[in-house]
């Protein structure tokens, strides 16, 4: 929300409901994959946009590692798709590592699929 400082009492409800949104569509088994990809891209997307901000630091880490968690639990399918979304835009506050480790994995995904 443009004018509200970091750690705001309604930007904390922003990331608060943006990775209780993760979380809920990153377990559950009853949408195709690629309708659950592309709702918690929309959910990303206008949180981006409507902020005009990342997630803090906190809130990107508990978001990727729930993504990670679905991405790992995959068979090939839709896994590249999942590590896209580890590279969104709202992730901006990720770590050093982690933003290596995601980049590291993204480039090997290739040769791993054809095995």
């Amino acid at each position: 929300m443009p004018g509200d400082a970091a750690g705001s009492p309604s930007i904390d409800r922003v990331e608060k409901a943006a990775v209780t949104y993760v979380l809920f569509a990153t377990t559950a088994d009853d949408l195709p994959e690629q309708d659950t990809l592309a709702s918690i891209r929309s959910i990303l997307d206008d949180v981006a946009f409507h902020t005009k901000r990342t997630l803090s630091a906190k809130a990107t880490h508990a978001a990727q590692t729930l993504v990670w968690k679905r991405a790992g639990a995959l068979n090939g399918d839709y896994v590249d798709d999942w590590c896209r979304l580890l590279r969104h835009v709202v992730f901006e506050s990720a770590g050093q590592m982690n933003k290596a480790r995601i980049g590291r994995f993204v480039t090997l995904l290739p040769s791993v699929s054809r095995v």
